[in-house]
């Protein structure tokens, strides 16, 4: 239980900074000129907010994607140097299967983290894009 406590510690302490970051910089290039119009038209202040959260949501989504790299990657090395209880860890396999030189096992946990970070990364991808209605907005093609 106390691998499992400082295992999400050190992952929460590797991707907030990164998150935070993220959202912080995307939230400065917003468009004030939208907010100014919604204000002199009489918005309430709720919808001013919903139209602010709306405009930043790349960063937020971009945040996201970002953070789950980093505590992939963190996960398993943490895995790799704390063996946790069960040896169905795929960082504490990859160790052993190292120490056992059976170098077509490591190759294979290797491609499942890296698969497992594609899909991750490919759902994100398509939540953020049901959540803004489908649409490709402008600079859709800066995304990464």
């Amino acid at each position: 239980m106390a691998y499992i406590c400082w295992s999400v510690a050190t992952i929460v302490f590797g991707t907030v900074p990164v998150m935070a970051l993220t959202v912080a910089r995307g939230t400065q290039a917003l468009d004030v000129g939208r907010i100014r119009l919604l204000k002199i038209f009489g918005a309430r202040r709720l919808v001013v907010g919903i139209a602010l959260v709306l405009d930043a949501l790349p960063a937020y989504f971009l945040g996201a994607r970002l953070a789950f790299a980093i505590a992939l990657v963190i996960s398993v090395v943490s895995e790799m140097v704390f063996r946790p209880g069960s040896g169905l860890a795929i960082g504490a396999l990859s160790k052993d299967y190292q120490m056992n030189f059976e170098t077509p096992r490591i190759y294979a946990c290797v491609i499942l983290v890296g698969l497992v970070g594609y899909v991750g990364n490919l759902l994100l991808r398509l939540l953020e894009d049901y959540l803004r209605g489908g649409h490709q907005g402008a600079g859709a093609e800066d995304r990464a």
